[in-house]
């Protein structure tokens, strides 16, 4: 068995970095129209340590990284998101559209006002920054430094056997907080295989239920990663302590292949089995009732260049079960994209706003069909978005159809809202025991006295 927990507060001192060498690693953009004010988040690793490290000797080892590694956010008010772009491609000496820029953040001097938080976890500390250029000798060695070129490729056959998991009967959308955790679960509602093992990061750590102490990995479950976005794997970092068998991080990790920063390659260097999906060639994986699609490897953003999964259930009316992760219905595999008409939709994105209006329409004939979003209350991108359960509304999914992990929390009723599509069970019985002791058992609760919602306490 596994216990996971939250690391104590004594590993959330802030480091005394005076510098750091940053790249732009997401943006989310908090309110009104896309363009007005936005969250930039740059992915960063100690400049004077980096400085003192003779790169022409090697690589740096991916493995030192782990103590140098931070997050710095800035977020820029209405009318200012233009001054982000200008401040990265100056700073960097860059015009080319779209090339990663790496810039440097100086502490505690400037007018600029930033957000320096030590770990994924820990508390910021807001303080006064400046920025300028990286020579480009740094450039280069810090690209190197965060490269996963020198990780071969999975062939089809590794990834196959790492696929071939027991017969599955059920899903559950974990409550993370502001984060995505899926898993396929087997007749004792055990996991058999996770899609994303993610969690609340940076100001929404504390969206994840603090007694959160349970995910199951007693069937050495594989870990399908959507992407690399930090709240899509950071749980594998919650834990203080495992069993010698249940450690998330000796898993089966199948990943795509993308650009990622210092914090990403620290915790790739303490995985033990990364299957990295091959670029070329592969872009569609069937084994059993799973499906795994690649999506386009050449954009350059990284949540519509990841891994897509289908699940297809007995129980299935339609084309089964969608995990999109954080990919728009438009940026879907054209495979995807031609089938719509599924029984069940991890909606996209935490159900953040999304350009598109080809939101998929549920199967038209099912008696069980649900959309389910996964996001923390309350969190700063006010996921989800009103206008997004709109436009699925819209498309005939109705308010019955909707699950959010939140929702037990908010109900008052229970501590989580971890939540199981599984329609064969899901009128038999008041709850389900525990199958395992490192697992929490699901429960059912009336609403409105008439329907029947799964969640987990």
């Amino acid at each position: 068995m596994t216990f996971f927990q939250l690391p104590s507060d004594s590993e959330f001192e802030p480091r005394p970095e005076r510098r750091i060498y940053a790249v732009l690693d997401s943006v989310e953009w908090l309110e009104g129209e896309i363009g007005e004010r936005g969250s930039f988040a740059f992915d960063a690793v100690n400049a004077d340590w980096f400085d003192s490290i003779d790169t022409e000797l090697g690589p740096v080892r991916a493995g030192t990284l782990d103590p140098v590694v931070s997050i710095a956010e800035i977020v820029l008010a209405s009318g200012q998101s233009i001054l982000i772009d200008e401040i990265i491609r100056n700073a960097a000496n860059k015009d080319e559209a779209g090339e990663r820029r790496w810039i440097e953040i100086l502490f505690d001097q400037g007018d600029l006002i930033v957000s320096h938080f030590p770990n994924l976890f820990g508390p910021p500390a807001v303080r006064k920054a400046d920025i300028k250029p990286v020579p480009e000798k740094a450039v280069a060695a810090l690209e190197q430094l965060v490269s996963l070129d020198e990780i071969d490729s999975a062939t089809q056959k590794n990834l196959e056997a790492a696929l071939a998991i027991q017969p599955g009967l059920a899903v559950s959308v974990y409550d993370v907080g502001q984060g995505n955790c899926n898993a396929v679960l087997n007749a004792a509602y055990q996991p058999l295989l996770y899609y994303d093992f993610g969690g609340g990061v940076m100001w929404h750590a504390g969206t994840v239920p603090p007694g959160l102490i349970g995910l199951c990995v007693c069937n050495h479950p594989p870990v399908i990663l959507s992407h690399w976005d930090w709240d899509h794997w950071a749980n594998a970092l919650r834990a203080v302590t495992h069993a010698a068998s249940g450690d998330p991080l000796a898993l089966p990790w199948i990943a795509p292949r993308q650009k990622i920063g210092a914090v990403h390659r620290a915790f790739i260097a303490k995985l033990s089995n990364l299957l990295l999906w091959p670029d070329q060639g592969l872009t569609k994986l069937d084994v059993g009732p799973i499906s795994v699609h690649k999506c386009d490897s050449t954009r350059s953003n990284r949540n519509h260049s990841g891994l897509v999964m289908e699940f297809r259930p007995g129980w299935a009316k339609g084309n089964g079960v969608l995990f999109p992760g954080d990919c728009d219905y438009d940026f879907l595999p054209d495979q995807v994209r031609q089938k719509q008409n599924y029984d069940v939709i991890c909606v996209p994105h935490h159900g953040g706003k999304s350009p598109s209006a080809n939101v998929f329409a549920p199967v038209a004939a099912a008696s069980y069909k649900r959309l389910c979003y996964s996001a923390g209350d309350p969190n700063n991108y006010r996921h989800p978005r009103q206008e997004t359960i709109n436009a699925h509304r819209a498309k005939k999914w109705t308010p019955r159809d909707e699950r959010y992990t939140f929702t037990g929390r908010k109900s008052g009723k229970q501590k989580f809202g971890h939540i199981l599509l599984d329609p064969v069970w899901m009128v038999r019985s008041r709850s389900i025991p525990s199958p395992c002791a490192c697992e929490v058992p699901y429960y059912q609760y009336r609403h409105n006295h008439r329907h029947w919602f799964t969640y987990a306490i």
